[in-house]
């Protein structure tokens, strides 16, 4: 029986050194070290890993706000360029609506608009600037018509002002007109 004793008593010995020699080698500065470094990798990765992530929904985010202004540039129909064509269809429509007959129309030469706060002479912002084209149009109609005229002009969704109109009366209700409006547009640069 001793002996079964001293067998259970040397297994209990060898299970200790066992889990002693465990606890050491795990207790051990090379092996926490080792463990360590692992982690400091795995955090150094997911900072990386979160940061792209980050980049992509800001480039996401910056895509869908680019979207969204060439969305609302679509929708205030902001004219990008003046086209000849385009106001002598505009007038012609706003003319033919209120029995106006148009016997005259002259251009001038695009021009960018200046503010006060601006330089007149720089080349520079000449492409991202406003800029108006003056429509001069002679025309006869009777005085209502030519009010009605006005006010569609007035409530067109183009950017059109009337800068100047001399009228002269022919007799109780016809006249005889020349009207100056002002057609603006911003040029619309597209990053490429």
């Amino acid at each position: 029986m001793t002996t079964k004793s001293g067998v259970k008593y040397l297994n209990a010995i060898i299970i200790i050194l066992i889990i002693s020699a465990l606890f050491f080698y795990i207790a051990s500065d090379n092996w926490l070290s080792k463990f360590n470094s692992t982690i400091e990798k795995h955090i150094e990765i997911s900072h990386a890993y979160d940061n792209m992530l980050q980049n992509f929904k800001t480039y996401d985010s910056l895509e869908k706000r680019k979207s969204s202004l060439l969305d609302e540039i679509n929708r205030i129909n902001m004219e990008t360029g003046i086209l000849q064509e385009e106001i002598i269809s505009n007038l012609y429509g706003h003319c033919s609506e209120n029995n106006i007959i148009i016997s005259k129309i002259n251009f001038s030469e695009a021009v960018p608009v200046c503010f006060d706060n601006e330089e007149n002479s720089n080349e520079d912002n000449k492409d991202k600037t406003a800029v108006t084209v003056r429509v001069t149009i002679e025309f006869k109609s009777n005085f209502d018509d030519m009010l009605e005229l006005i006010d569609d002009i007035k409530n067109d969704d183009r950017d059109i002002a009337v800068t100047n109109m001399r009228l002269l009366s022919l007799d109780d209700n016809d006249v005889i007109g020349i009207m100056d409006l002002n057609f603006y547009a911003i040029p619309f640069v597209r990053n490429r």
